[in-house]
């Protein structure tokens, strides 16, 4: 058997390596294997783990660094790790290593982890342009600093935001071009928005028919009017 490739197959468990101790286990790779557990941690605590390896880990919890905090972590990875989780920032609060900006880029972003930690340092700039920002968050905190043409570019933002959210600072062409490049999205959640807008426009709903949703040009023009459309009714 070749133990090295074992160390980095995801088949990897805690019994396997209890069962041949004395195996020529890699434990570089086995730090970097997504299936490392707390439990190989605890078991083989003088083996030689790469904790910069486990600082980039998918498989990281909170576990595996408390009780370790004095280990070589390397906390930039931490922090940008999307596994990061609200357990291991509020057990380390105090921790001067975080980086809070880069946390605001992380897809670790919540609702519930912009609460806890509503006096952090927080990006609202990188927060805007993040996949993981949600309706939610955007009404919990409405008068922090966003940036409202890197939402309106955020794939995560789905149209009918503008009408539960309505205001002047949206990129709308940045808005509706989004929506183009997931037209699953796009016509999911066109009913409301055709209902909103065909109960003030006549026109629009008679302009409706004649439009092919499987087709990218009667998309484009379908968007640009409703955009117009949008415009005169918010």
């Amino acid at each position: 058997w070749n133990w090295g490739l074992i160390s980095r197959n995801s088949c990897l468990t805690l019994d396997m390596l209890i069962d041949f101790p004395d195996k020529p286990w890699d434990w570089s790779l086995i730090s970097s294997n997504s299936s490392i557990t707390p439990g190989m941690l605890d078991l083989f605590p003088s083996k030689p783990w790469d904790f910069g390896s486990i600082s980039r880990n998918p498989g990281l919890t909170a576990p595996m660094v408390l009780g370790r905090v004095d280990r070589h972590w390397e906390w930039t990875a931490l922090t940008n790790n999307p596994s990061l989780s609200l357990d291991l920032l509020v057990a380390l609060d105090e921790c001067r290593y975080w980086d809070w900006v880069l946390i605001s880029r992380n897809s670790c972003i919540s609702l519930e982890l912009l609460q806890t930690f509503p006096d952090k340092s927080w990006d609202w700039g990188a927060i805007s342009s993040n996949t993981s920002l949600t309706l939610a968050i955007l009404v919990a905190f409405p008068n922090k600093p966003w940036n409202w043409v890197r939402i309106s570019h955020n794939p995560s933002v789905c149209l009918e935001i503008l009408f539960i959210i309505p205001h002047s600072k949206w990129e709308l062409h940045g808005l509706c071009i989004e929506q183009l490049f997931k037209p699953d999205v796009y016509l999911a959640t066109w009913g409301s928005i055709y209902s909103a807008v065909s109960m003030h426009d006549e026109d629009y709903e008679r302009g409706e028919e004649c439009l092919d949703y499987t087709n990218p040009v009667d998309l484009v023009i379908q968007s640009q009017y409703m955009m117009s459309c949008i415009l005169k009714y918010m």
